[in-house]
């Protein structure tokens, strides 16, 4: 299981069903409504921002693939 996998089962679920629909927005290509930030030193590295939740994710070919989800204390602790 990855590690955004097991971050969403931690969820509660008000907070899971916003954090599916915002890998769907990030997995679909649909990031104008979303607040997206590249990452510093890290060239083709971007977050999102979901309240205190950050996504971490990387365009390969096109595609958005999200590698990494965790609350915002512990996302830049790593």
């Amino acid at each position: 299981m990855d590690k955004v996998q097991k971050f969403l089962r931690t969820l509660d679920p008000k907070r899971w069903h916003k954090a599916v629909a915002v890998l769907r927005a990030i997995q679909g290509n649909n990031l104008n409504s979303l607040d997206i930030r590249p990452l510093e030193g890290q060239k083709g590295h971007f977050r999102c921002r979901m309240g205190n939740i950050r996504f971490l994710f990387v365009r390969i070919n096109g595609q958005n693939v999200v590698y990494d989800a965790d609350f915002r204390g512990n996302m830049y602790k790593k």
